[in-house]
């Protein structure tokens, strides 16, 4: 009797086995996502969201030529029709950028690839209805970052569809002579042929084209912004969210671009024609130097540059390399300084939301207080230091020197800084999270509602730290922290 049984329960088993087995073979599996577009036939993956829901991840899906060989240093091109089946698993390689931790150890190590101008879309649903859309620019001060850190997973609950985009940086995306030959702001314009290609195409992927929010977190944010004075991206986006940054933020945009390529081309011995004594005809000999220079040669001479710059105390101030190629007034991408077309309401009339956090100045002083050279630095040479490195005042700013040694006194009472004082790091803190991100955030809000007809303006400070802390004085939230928020 006894055999008898285990042989009816391992029959059972065994039944109950070949009915799961023959279940899992029937279950309908998802179709491997496919989208026709003009360059060719891009293939997705099927994944779940936090929720369990099913959505479609399209990766490195091209929406430029790509900006190699002679194409360097020119303004992005729709990628031509290829009709090939593109299977987009991977992600796309990240734009050619200096490896921040190890530029802070002296190492100068580049990653990424020219052939970098792809975007990336995630969407719940390609076939019921058209969702709203949500264009993210990362951030990275114009010098690092990719789109492939941004996994938007938890978004996939929700009926949207999102979309992060790569641009170019550095020398290779902001590098200017000041002329036509190299007007720059290549990386702006890389951002607006991206936007257009989201108003050609998203409603493939489940998007309505009219209803697309711009989106970006720090120099993504100040990017997002300039979009509004952008006249080529008039009518590509009806919203924009701006975290931690603004078109008006210090940072944002520089002076003297053509100095610093001139200086790029003597570290790369691009000859000037003797012939040539300025103006056009130099900057079209520096550029064709430029671009047939290899890419590691490019980036070493960019850096050597840097570091002519006042240094260590730059590198320490920002814990990354200076803000030098970040986008300019061009007179046509940016027709005219950001602060002058927003006081006289010269912008795209849509509604933003636009924020910051408790202690967006700790971006700053988390890698001073760790050098007590900085601080002797700043107090000995504190004329030169504090205005256009600490600040970043600029050349035809009003008395500069005056207001850095003014803000000094008002946050710390006096221009000496000592590494060791509690009081000293929460007064810095303040001082550059007003200078470089909260005055620049309020003015953006405060003049931008005034001449808005149809659009709203909507504004936060982000306080809850959820208990993490990142040093000593708990001051957690800085420019990043708004991503987790989403």
């Amino acid at each position: 009797m006894r055999g008898s049984a285990v042989i009816i329960r391992l029959a059972i088993f065994t039944l109950v086995c070949i009915c799961f087995y023959e279940r899992a073979l029937t279950r309908p599996q998802a179709e491997v996502p496919k989208v026709d577009l003009h360059a060719g036939t891009v293939l997705g993956t099927v994944e779940t969201s936090p929720g369990g829901r099913l959505y479609y991840v399209f990766r490195s899906i091209p929406y430029a030529e790509p900006p190699v060989g002679e194409r360097r240093f020119k303004p992005p091109v729709p990628p031509s029709a290829s009709g090939r089946l593109a299977n987009h698993l991977r992600w796309p390689p990240s734009c050619p950028q200096v490896i921040k931790e190890k530029q802070l150890k002296g190492v100068r190590e580049i990653m990424g690839e020219e052939d970098c101008l792809y975007l990336n879309v995630f969407t719940p649903s390609m076939q019921v209805k058209k969702y709203p859309v949500m264009v993210y620019i990362h951030g990275g001060a114009f010098l690092t970052g990719n789109a492939s850190r941004h996994d938007p997973k938890l978004f996939m609950d929700q009926d949207i569809v999102v979309v992060i985009i790569q641009y170019r940086l550095g020398v290779l995306g902001f590098l200017s002579t000041e002329d036509e030959v190299l007007p720059g702001n290549l990386g702006l314009m890389d951002q607006t042929l991206a936007l257009r290609w989201v108003r050609e195409n998203i409603a493939r992927f489940g998007g309505d084209a009219t209803r697309v929010t711009v989106c970006g977190l720090s120099a993504g944010a100040a990017s997002a912004h300039m979009h509004l004075f952008n006249p080529h991206a008039e009518g590509l986006f009806s919203r924009a969210i701006l975290m931690s940054g603004s078109a008006l933020c210090p940072w944002a945009l520089r002076k003297g671009h053509r100095k610093v390529a001139m200086t790029i081309g003597e570290s790369l011995n691009c000859k000037s024609d003797p012939r040539a004594a300025g103006g056009v005809e130099k900057s079209k000999r520096l550029l064709e130097c430029l671009r047939r220079a290899p890419l590691t040669e490019l980036s070493e001479a960019s850096c050597s540059h840097f570091m002519t710059t006042p240094f260590p105390m730059a590198l320490q101030v920002w814990n990354s390399l200076p803000w030098e190629t970040v986008p300019r007034v061009d007179g046509d991408y940016l027709p005219d300084h950001p602060a002058r077309l927003l006081a006289q309401g010269r912008f795209h009339d849509v509604s933003i939301v636009t924020g910051v956090n408790l202690h967006e100045g700790r971006l700053v002083t988390q890698g001073m207080f760790s050098n007590p050279e900085v601080f002797r630095a700043l107090a000995t040479n504190f004329d030169s230091l504090a205005p256009s490195v600490a600040l970043l005042f600029q050349e035809g700013d009003y008395w500069p020197g005056s207001l850095a040694r003014r803000a000094f006194q008002y946050y710390l009472g006096g221009t000496e800084i000592s590494a060791s004082s509690h009081a000293d790091e929460v007064a810095l803190t303040q001082l550059f999270g007003d200078r470089f991100f909260k005055i620049p955030h309020d003015d953006t809000w405060n003049i931008t509602w005034r001449h808005l007809r149809t659009g709203r303006v909507f504004t936060y400070e982000l306080l809850y730290s959820r208990g993490q802390k990142v040093n000593l004085l708990g001051l957690a939230l800085v420019a990043c922290s708004s991503y987790t928020y989403l």
